[in-house]
């Protein structure tokens, strides 16, 4: 079964991803709208002046056919040959992070401008004392504790207000995960968490006498 789609498949799993042969393609050929930013709409037609298949003249069609029989030899010989999938790992990650939040991209714009490289006069004082790594309210510096409420709250005046009342902090952290994995940092490294569970590492720490869940982003090593 073929199936072409401008959207990824929200699959993830082994036993799925064992089942497909993904190929990704490129917008060279694409319709020129208000809604996007292309210059010019262009097509086969526009190109070459014909139309795919059903312009093909016999020779034409004898080498397409020679070609999809070319491409089952190969598929027999070597069974499955995956693309490179970097692009449309990182479409379904941008995806992911849209889920419940619309098209405009919501999460991925804030985590970019919220997330920054820590200053200098930050790095000095938590060489000093490592209580003072703690992101301020507002801002998000990487290697740095960051209050997830803060971060939670900094997203949420974001949102319209409707939006806001249904996002959850669960899909907050869903979010959160895949910007890293898109970025390349890593999401609460195993040596700040106390919590056993791997599938759910957690930093809980004690801030002026609060007990509070913080999060650390650094890049993987």
């Amino acid at each position: 079964m073929l199936i072409n789609s401008n959207y990824e498949l929200m699959l993830n799993d082994s036993s799925a991803l064992a089942r497909l042969l993904n190929s990704g393609v490129s917008d060279y050929y694409h319709q020129s709208t208000k809604y996007n930013d292309y210059k010019e709409t262009r097509s086969p037609m526009s190109k070459f002046g014909r139309r795919i298949y059903d312009d093909f003249t016999d020779e034409e069609w004898i080498k397409f056919f020679n070609l999809v029989a070319y491409c089952i030899q190969l598929t027999m010989r070597f069974y499955k040959i995956q693309p490179p999938m970097v692009n449309l790992e990182k479409r379904q990650l941008r995806r992911i992070m849209a889920q419940g939040l619309g098209k405009d991209e919501s999460f991925f714009k804030w985590a970019n401008e919220f997330f920054i490289a820590p200053t200098k006069e930050f790095i000095e004082a938590g060489l000093k004392d490592s209580k003072q790594r703690i992101s301020p309210p507002g801002v998000g510096y990487l290697n740095s504790y960051i209050i997830r409420e803060n971060a939670f709250t900094s997203l949420k005046s974001r949102l319209s207000k409707e939006t806001g009342i249904d996002y959850r902090s669960g899909k907050f952290k869903d979010h959160l995960k895949a910007w890293c994995e898109y970025k390349g940092f890593e999401l609460n490294p195993e040596e700040f968490c106390k919590s056993s569970l791997k599938e759910n590492p957690r930093i809980i720490k004690t801030i002026k006498g609060n007990t509070v869940e913080c999060f650390i982003s650094q890049p993987k090593t």
